[in-house]
């Protein structure tokens, strides 16, 4: 019987910076993992990964960390967003950063981007095929609470799916895939606390009392699926690859130095973790190492 493998790529900002590390040297190995479950910046790595772009992750942050057409206070003020929407996912990849769209689409790796439901309060699991057509659905599950605007999806308003399901583990596993290699942005023993007033949350979304029930039971959630990937590593189902050091990234950090030490981070713990990596993936159906079944 034939096992299946799910690389699932945690958000965190910035923080991404760590996830591009480990994807670049999955692409060194022309490592590709065919099925694909991105959160926030995680999906937003996943695409470059998947169009075969080596770098180009690395290079869009750095290039554009400390550039307030990218995130500024500005932009929500003027835009109502504290990312410049048109410029991250139209100008960039369509101007000043090329994105190979035919590449992506071509790719038989797909991404599925994770975004919540504003309405439900639920994470809504969305399929990435053409990046042309439905890159709404990767801004979708980038965009923050608080300092982004919802985002239409299917005559859906959607948010960071961050809020319902920052770690797609579970979901992952009800996709048939058995085992899983999972990228997080944050280090072993980092638990979520609650960090925002409920009267924050209800001032800014009256109108949806469940969206606001669940950005309150984030914690929760978020540590529920820390303790089922704990779990899953311990019984040989899945591999967590992590931050091995603290470098106390800011989700929205401008140092460039910083970034290129995480990215350095995350390319050396995927290194290191290799050999956990390719036992799992050994025999899996939908992964490949240099366009064959990883031996």
């Amino acid at each position: 019987m034939s096992k299946n493998i799910g690389l699932i790529l945690e958000g965190g900002g910035l923080r991404g910076l760590y996830t591009a590390g480990v994807l670049d040297f999955f692409t060194d190995l022309k490592l590709e993992f065919q099925s694909i479950f991105g959160v926030s910046a995680g999906a937003c790595n996943a695409l470059s990964y998947i169009s075969g772009q080596r770098g180009r992750n690395y290079d869009v942050n750095i290039s554009y960390c400390d550039d307030p057409r990218y995130i500024s206070l500005s932009n929500y003020l003027l835009q109502g967003s504290m990312c410049g929407e048109d410029f991250m996912f139209h100008r960039i990849p369509e101007e000043l950063k090329p994105f190979d769209y035919d590449a992506f689409a071509a790719s038989p790796c797909r991404l599925t981007a994770v975004a919540t439901d504003c309405v439900t309060g639920r994470a809504v699991y969305l399929p990435v095929e053409d990046c042309r057509t439905q890159m709404n659905r990767v801004l979708a599950s980038s965009s923050l609470p608080l300092v982004s605007r919802m985002v239409e999806v299917d005559g859906h308003k959607m948010l960071d799916g961050g809020i319902a399901d920052s770690i797609p583990l579970e979901h992952s596993i009800s996709q048939g895939n058995t085992l899983n290699v999972l990228v997080l942005t944050r280090p072993e023993g980092y638990r979520k606390g609650d960090t925002v007033s409920s009267l924050q949350f209800r001032l800014r979304y009256p109108e949806y009392p469940r969206l606001v029930r669940a950005m309150l039971n984030r914690p929760t959630i978020y540590n529920h699926s820390l303790d089922v990937a704990a779990a899953q590593q311990a019984t040989r189902k899945a591999v967590i690859i992590r931050p091995s050091r603290d470098l106390q990234i800011r989700r929205f950090e401008r140092d460039r130095r910083k970034l290129h030490e995480l990215y350095l981070l995350g390319y050396t713990d995927a290194k290191n973790a290799y050999d956990g990596v390719k036992a799992l993936c050994r025999g899996a159906a939908n992964v490949t190492l240099g366009g064959r079944p990883v031996e």
